[in-house]
């Protein structure tokens, strides 16, 4: 969606026709957050420490890399985690859905959606909660878990969290400043003084001057603020034990495929490799691709001298699971870095929790 719509005299009725359905947005969210703070509709309190994760911005801040940093850090220091998603974009509405180990081989990705099947796949260990209802699916979670992560909670007031992240894209950053369908916001920009902490991401592909100003100026609460780097590990293909190194892309000709909130980061990391992008062919987010786009893929190859043909990590599994494999196939691994100074913050957190981290 294109938030940067030019005020002319030629869009002035749609830009009043998008004002006007973001002020009904506004009054709707209003609403909503009234019915809680009077405790019209409860909220849950879970048991166990609840940590979420998410934005206040539509697509492409990095959140589920920065999900699986955290995740790594919980495992690396052997703390039982599940993680609470919906499974956004999911064909089949099971609910709920509870993809871990024991019940992998029963499962399917459109049952599961891609984030939750990426995730998973990296993280094997730690059992996926997957429903829209996030308070009923952490009941069920608890019973195993001490560490209940919130995918994409910012907005879900009914599960109560006890560490409140919000992440913020040095790329796109708040956007046009209006909420939706005008510009890229969930809600009011205020809100982001709900958090505990913030993470700007992407801090290599874009200054992050721009959104500390617009944080120093807005934000009520000394809330810490840190800094991630959204770095390319390596490339891999349908072949499991394949990888090669991101520096093969160098001077070599790309074409790109993927449907993920920003697109723009993917082509800027293929850019900073010093890949040539031929071509990129841009779906809607969670997109799910069909027999036809493999063949448009294929066709794409054959006219053209393509030496790699590259998606994200989050379409490959997508992908991949068609039984005739598309040529010269990669996703790019990236890596969320989150400074270090972040992960001293959760281990303090953690230890006033009483889960006693070195």
């Amino acid at each position: 969606m294109n938030f940067n719509l030019k005020l002319t005299l030629k869009s002035f009725p749609l830009w009043i026709f998008l004002w006007g359905i973001s002020c009904i947005y506004r009054m709707l969210l209003l609403c909503r957050n009234q019915l809680y703070q009077f405790q019209i509709i409860s909220q849950f309190q879970s048991k166990k420490t609840v940590i979420s994760i998410g934005n206040i911005t539509v697509g492409g801040t990095g959140k589920s890399p920065v999900v699986s940093s955290v995740l790594s850090f919980l495992e690396q220091n052997n703390l039982p985690t599940a993680v609470l998603t919906r499974g956004y974009g999911r064909k089949i509405k099971t609910d709920p859905v509870i993809l871990n180990q024991a019940n992998q081989s029963k499962l399917d990705i459109s049952e599961c959606g891609d984030e939750p099947w990426m995730l998973f796949l990296n993280h094997t260990q730690t059992s996926f909660y997957i429903s829209a209802n996030r308070s009923k699916i952490a009941q069920l979670a608890e019973v195993q878990a001490d560490v209940l992560i919130m995918d994409d909670g910012m907005q879900h007031i009914r599960l109560k969290r006890d560490l409140d992240i919000c992440l913020v894209d040095a790329v796109n950053g708040f956007g046009n400043g209006y909420l939706l369908p005008l510009g890229p916001l969930r809600e009011s920009f205020d809100k982001i003084n709900r958090a505990d902490a913030i993470i700007i991401t992407k801090t290599n592909l874009a200054s992050q001057t721009i959104v500390e100003e617009a944080l120093k100026t807005n934000l009520k609460n000394k809330i810490p603020i840190f800094i991630a780097k959204f770095c390319p590990i390596f490339l891999k293909g349908n072949h499991p034990t394949e990888t090669i190194s991101v520096e093969a892309l160098n001077g070599k000709n790309c074409v790109l495929i993927s449907g993920i909130g920003n697109p723009k980061g993917f082509e800027k990391t293929i850019r900073s490799l010093n890949g040539n992008i031929l071509n990129h062919f841009i779906f809607q987010d969670h997109y799910q691709f069909d027999e036809k786009d493999l063949t448009n893929l294929e066709k794409e190859i054959s006219h053209k001298n393509v030496d790699y043909l590259i998606t994200t990590e989050k379409d490959f599994v997508k992908l991949s699971h068609y039984k005739r494999s598309v040529s010269k196939l990669y996703f790019i691994k990236m890596e969320m870095l989150i400074e270090d100074n972040f992960f001293c913050f959760l281990v303090d957190f953690l230890n006033n929790r009483g889960m006693q981290l070195e």
